[in-house]
């Protein structure tokens, strides 16, 4: 009896095992996330008016703004322009392809390791594509980001610093692309840096992984080239200006840290568990202390915000891969031909039943797919309601997660899903999403607010905003014109 090693299956069951990533398109979102809507307008204005430096969407006149996804945006209305929504879910399956084809090849890159790079990378993009690939811009950022990993294993393993040109080109792309997210790059380069620094001492002796001073000119390259977007420092800058408010973090559920209070949440802490014990029982194969920085590093940030999850799962995914770079399974065989047929049959059970225990999760805890009611179906019915009594002298009160389509429809709004946009240390005028937070919870008398603004129109969502949707029930200066359950309008008693 022959023992083969698992990883030197024929190239041909490898292909067919590597395609097996297109499944995963089966797991993203079959409807448009609600940023699309502002995104889309965004996009317009820009290809019809140039780059915008005061709010054009919400009826607030001097607001001043940063359209930190321009590049996007424009991409987004054109490919929605020739294509429509069919357009856009082909881009969504095309990006999770891409988004997982680079971090299979991140990871075999790390360790040349075919089996262990395909679980690793498939499970982090199985992941991924169910809960993180939606028409948004953070799509590119997974790309880009992946693509600086890649280029910086590239130039350790081969010592060109060639590899290293591509850098300020995806610094160029991130910030026109995701300005908010431009600082994860430099974020990536810190473990780098960090192995690059030679270390002897009686208990720890480290040969730099590559040359630290090409790795800094790297860098300052990569922040110069930060300029190059219409909004020069100001985008460079837009992760400082736009995050830390303590209302955003408890309002905005992406900026929430993960807890174990949702379903999603528990999922997320066990994937973190399950890589801490991998880390734990791997931790004599001695992983590169890069990976190990940096897959600790995105665990700190994605405790702090579901936003950072998925760049925890790629590093996770590299520095599992990096730990257990010699992992093989051998199998007995007693003939050529029954190895292979052993083998093949052997990792086709256990890649398909990865892939059921993912769409199993997903549609279990994920609750995407599962929506009864479309996004656009629910609220269309309020937003023809409020079209015949909108009138020019109308000031509209409306929510966070409404504003936006409203916007789309036409209808200038009180606040929309941009949230940081409507921060005073950003739009330089008043703390209207503070303002607004502090109001749904019920820490504002709502009488002080609607007098405040003067609102003679309320479109509220009747769960989202329960405190002003019971408030302006019983308030006799207002009357409710409609309420489908879902949405109500309450118009001003004249």
């Amino acid at each position: 009896m022959n023992k083969t090693d698992i990883n030197k299956i024929p190239l041909k069951f490898k292909t067919v095992f590597s395609a097996l990533f297109g499944l995963l398109v089966f797991l993203i979102p079959k409807e448009l996330d609600t940023d699309f809507y502002f995104l889309y307008k965004s996009g317009e204005y820009i290809c019809n008016n140039g780059f915008p430096v005061k709010d054009f969407l919400s009826w607030h006149e001097n607001m001043d703004i940063i359209v930190q996804q321009w590049l996007f945006d424009v991409l987004l209305y054109k490919a929605y322009s020739v294509a429509g929504k069919a357009g856009l879910f082909i881009a969504e399956f095309v990006m999770c392809l891409a988004v997982s084809a680079l971090i299979y090849m991140l990871c075999k890159k790390v360790s040349n390791n075919f089996f262990v790079s395909f679980v690793a990378s498939f499970s982090a993009a199985a992941v991924i594509a169910a809960e993180f690939i939606v028409t948004r811009p953070q799509c590119f950022t997974y790309l880009l980001l992946i693509a600086e990993l890649l280029l910086l294993e590239q130039y350790v393993s081969s010592k060109k610093a060639a590899f290293l040109i591509g850098l300020p080109i995806i610094s160029v792309i991130l910030i026109n692309m995701h300005a908010s997210m431009w600082p994860m790059m430099f974020v990536f380069l810190l473990p780098y840096f960090a192995q690059a620094i030679p270390v002897k001492t009686k208990r720890i002796s480290q040969k730099p992984c590559c040359s630290f001073i090409f790795l800094a000119a790297a860098a300052v390259s990569s922040l110069v080239c930060g300029f190059i977007n219409p909004y020069g420092l100001k985008s460079m800058l837009y992760l400082i200006t736009s995050y830390g408010s303590k209302e955003l973090n408890d309002g905005v559920t992406e900026m929430n840290p993960i807890t174990a209070s949702s379903p999603v949440g528990l999922l997320f802490l066990g994937i973190m568990l399950a890589v801490l014990m991998f880390a734990v029982l791997g931790r004599r194969n001695k992983s590169e202390l890069r990976f190990v920085l940096l897959c600790a590093g995105t665990a700190v940030l994605a405790l702090s915000s579901v936003k950072a999850f998925p760049y925890f799962l790629i590093s996770a995914a590299v520095f599992i891969t990096s730990t257990y770079k010699n992992f093989t399974i051998k199998v007995k065989v007693s003939t050529e031909k029954a190895n292979r047929k052993t083998l093949f049959i052997r990792f086709v059970a256990g890649t398909v039943a990865i892939l059921l225990i993912c769409v199993l999760l997903f549609m279990q805890f994920g609750g995407k797919l599962s929506d009864e009611v479309p996004f656009e179906e629910e609220i269309n019915p309020a937003v023809s309601e409020l079209k015949s009594v909108y009138k020019d002298d109308t000031i509209l009160f409306n929510g966070f997660n409404s504003g936006a389509y409203l916007e789309y429809c036409g209808i200038p709004a009180f606040i929309d899903a941009r949230a940081e946009v409507f921060l005073e240390k950003n739009n330089h005028e008043a703390d209207y999403y503070s303002e607004y937070y502090k109001v749904v919870k019920g820490d504002t008398y709502y009488k002080e607010f609607i007098d405040k603004y003067g609102f003679n129109c309320c479109f509220i969502s009747n769960a989202s905003e329960a405190y002003l949707y019971n408030s302006l029930l019983h308030d006799s200066d207002f009357s409710a014109v409609y309420n489908d359950g879902n949405y109500s309008i309450f118009l001003k008693n004249s």
